[in-house]
């Protein structure tokens, strides 16, 4: 009998051990220095242990290896909770076909109160599949506006009217003069997933498959290769790469972020968000940039599945998973810690409104040891004003996502199975 009770006591213990283990969170880096990461973890656990007496345990890859090692360690069927996936890396869409991820509709109505009074009713549509819901979509700038950025000192010196682009086909009189007069300089900056310009026109909505979008005015799907403005536009760019103005290996180029940054180009990626006077891409690349704007995109569900986190198909406590994620949404001293990192270490306080509402000076360059963008945790609306986005631009991004037009498409699911030979051929 004694025997009996100290094995039922044992096994009690073991589940309660079990149940309280660390959350393990998969997050693509987004900085290369992410020394601080114990220290920031640390601090962020004091509060997640005190309010649901668990922690979490923060793995990062950084974004060379990120892909590689999540579909290894996904097709393993390793257990783990948590785990950083969007419509460009670590593919929702893939996770989907290969049922990585948890239907999580019932967990947010139980544990997901927070989580659901702060996203936008239109983006559950694009992580609902065949009605559930996989994953939570990040808060983000779901209308993002196109426009051409331009590397200021050069604008300058050169005296380009750039207000005056309307489009790529504007730029050749600029670009043939970098070509002659700046020999260190590539004129545009393309790499193997960007480009620049308008994408498609104002008919046409993204499918999500290369090479094909749906045609609003005809109501149908159409190759963009039968498209005459899609041509015109491949035309110009191979045009343009011909006679220099594209560096010869743009297609082996990967790293965005990095070629963008390090000053060669004249004419650069936008970051996604339009600001009238370049603040916004002069922050992200770390040089006076200036911009003009194109036109407008609507919501797509590419928009929409920028940035999510899902909850794996192996996890043990996906109950308390949840919970963690609702933590994050409800309280803003805890994401803007995970984001931030440590005042005095990370940032400095500019001025103090309460633990809400802060605007703050995070550290740069090669004093930067720490950060995680504000939506790929989740609630991006309640960052801390700072330079990586000043309060005023956050207002407009959700006033932007409330005035935004859905596309037809929003939410719809394409199953490839009986034509992914014809899609690889598209691709290539």
């Amino acid at each position: 009998m004694a025997i009996t009770l100290l094995l039922t006591g044992c096994g009690g213990d073991d589940k309660d051990v079990a149940e309280n283990k660390p959350i393990i969170w998969y997050m693509r880096a987004a900085v290369n220095d992410n020394s601080n990461k114990d220290k920031v973890m640390a601090a962020v656990n004091e509060i997640v242990k005190k309010e649901l007496g668990t922690t979490i345990d923060l793995r990062l890859f950084d974004s060379a290896t990120w892909d590689e090692r999540m579909n290894l360690i996904i097709a393993s069927g390793e257990e783990f909770d948590i785990c950083f996936t969007a419509n460009f890396t670590n593919k929702f869409d893939a996770n989907m076909e290969r049922d990585a991820f948890m239907d999580i509709s019932d967990l947010l109505k139980k544990y997901g109160k927070d989580i659901l009074a702060k996203t936008d009713d239109f983006m559950w549509d694009a992580v609902t599949v065949n009605g559930g819901i996989y994953a939570i979509p990040g808060q983000s700038k779901c209308v993002n506006e196109t426009s051409i950025v331009f590397k200021k000192d050069l604008v300058e010196k050169y005296g380009f009217d750039y207000k005056a682009v309307k489009d790529i086909e504007d730029l050749e009189p600029y670009l043939a003069q970098l070509k002659a007069n700046e020999p260190g300089v590539i004129p545009i900056c393309v790499t193997a997933n960007t480009s620049i310009g308008r994408s498609i026109s104002d008919r046409y909505f993204g499918t999500g498959v290369p090479g094909v979008v749906f045609d609003a005015e005809q109501e149908k799907f159409v190759l963009t290769v039968e498209d005459k403005e899609t041509m015109s536009k491949n035309r110009v760019l191979n045009d343009y790469y011909k006679k220099g103005y594209i560096a010869k290996d743009a297609n082996a180029k990967t790293e965005v972020l990095s070629e963008a940054k390090s000053g060669r180009y004249a004419i650069l990626p936008r970051s996604g968000s339009y600001t009238e006077d370049g603040s916004k891409v002069s922050s992200l690349y770390g040089f006076p940039c200036v911009e003009t704007l194109i036109d407008y995109d609507t919501i797509s569900t590419g928009s929409c599945t920028s940035a999510m986190n899902a909850i794996s198909k192996t996890s043990k406590q996906p109950e308390k998973a949840m919970q963690v994620l609702n933590l994050i949404w409800k309280n803003p001293e805890l994401s803007n810690m995970l984001a931030y990192g440590l005042e005095g270490q990370d940032y400095v306080v500019v001025s103090e409104e309460g633990a809400e509402y802060k605007s703050i000076k995070p550290n740069e360059g090669s004093n930067q040891k720490w950060g995680i963008w504000h939506n790929w945790i989740g609630p991006l609306w309640d960052q801390w004003d700072s330079t990586w986005n000043r309060r005023e631009a956050l207002e407009e991004m959700r006033n932007s996502n409330k005035n935004g037009t859905p596309s037809p498409l929003l939410g719809f699911k394409f199953k490839n199975e009986n034509v992914k030979t014809e899609i690889a051929k598209l691709s290539s």
